[in-house]
């Protein structure tokens, strides 16, 4: 309770109706009309959040406001005002925002990203993905196996860095449909092969309720949200993922929000690969070992745009052993 106060009685340096505004968020009030020093503008609760969240913790300084507001003199556009947590990272990138998308420059490809896709993983996309997470990932002529594609940005990503091939797997309907948009906007349609479809320690088909995209943010959708039906989705073992390529030189992406443990689990198979990134969820040792195994050495590297204990989440970059 105390930090919310501080967060409040911060935010009189950029809303002069400061009080008004807490007071109508506590009423519930779906849109907040905010004033600044030199204009005004009507935004969503999560956007008033956010940006109240971003000024105490030095995101930005200074704020003008409306249609598009400036921070520090950065223009973003205010249709992308839930995504001012990422601004650093998006200044860094030199990612520039219209209404509907973000631009920004990744090995000399404009990769565009759709605000109806993009938005509610701004932060992860920009301060973690294209943010570094994967520098140490050598996708050069290689064919990529991504586990978890998410909306599109990192089999982009990977498209962009010269990757050879990619068949990337996203296995919820709502976030492969964002997906499939976000390839083709990229033209990268005859590099990505993009399948819904799940990791898993053997070949089967499961259930999954087709949810609304926003169900999906905490990997975990509720009855509220979805529309009542079910799609069948397959799941794929790395073992036949990785048999139509067997004269490749394969590389694998791994974050699937935990499957990890359960999907890398075949020694024999993981030896195909010449490098490997996961994303671990519950600690690295159990993959460590696996991996160790298969003839890999590994290394690893820290989740980039949240503090969390290595120990506990983070990277594995898994090379042969020489």
């Amino acid at each position: 309770m105390l930090r919310k106060l501080r967060l409040v009685w911060k935010s009189r340096g950029i809303f002069s109706n400061w009080l008004q505004l807490c007071l109508d968020y506590l009423l519930g009030k779906s849109e907040l009309r905010v004033k600044c020093r030199d204009g005004e503008a009507t935004i969503s609760r999560k956007a008033y959040v956010n940006m109240v969240r971003a000024y105490y913790y030095g995101v930005f300084k200074s704020m003008s406001c409306g249609v598009s507001f400036k921070f520090d003199g950065f223009e973003l556009p205010g249709t992308w005002l839930e995504s001012i947590l990422a601004l650093p990272c998006a200044k860094r990138l030199k990612a520039c925002f219209d209404e509907d998308s973000v631009k920004l420059t990744y090995f000399n490809h404009e990769i565009i990203l759709p605000k109806d896709a993009a938005a509610p993983f701004m932060y992860d996309i920009l301060c973690e993905n294209f943010g570094g997470a994967y520098d140490d990932f050598n996708v050069k002529d290689r064919v990529v196996i991504d586990i978890g594609a998410g909306i599109g940005d990192t089999p982009v990503m990977f498209a962009a860095r010269g990757a050879k091939r990619v068949i990337a797997l996203e296995p919820f309907p709502a976030i492969y449909r964002k997906a499939v948009k976000v390839i083709q906007i990229n033209n990268f349609e005859g590099k990505v092969t993009l399948l819904n479809a799940a990791l898993g320690n053997a070949d089967k088909v499961v259930e999954i309720e087709d949810c609304d995209f926003e169900a999906y943010l905490l990997f975990s959708p509720t009855a509220v949200t979805c529309r009542g039906q079910k799609t069948a989705i397959p799941i794929y073992s790395l073992k036949t993922l990785t048999e139509k390529f067997e004269s490749e030189e394969l590389v694998l992406k791994v974050d699937c929000e935990g499957c990890e443990y359960e999907a890398l689990t075949d020694v024999e198979t993981l030896k195909k690969f010449k490098e490997i990134a996961v994303e671990y969820h519950e600690g690295p040792q159990p993959l460590i070992d696996i991996l160790r195994k298969a003839g890999f050495a590994t290394k690893l590297s820290p989740i980039k745009s949240l503090k969390i204990p290595i120990e506990r989440q983070g990277y594995i970059i898994a090379f042969p052993e020489r």
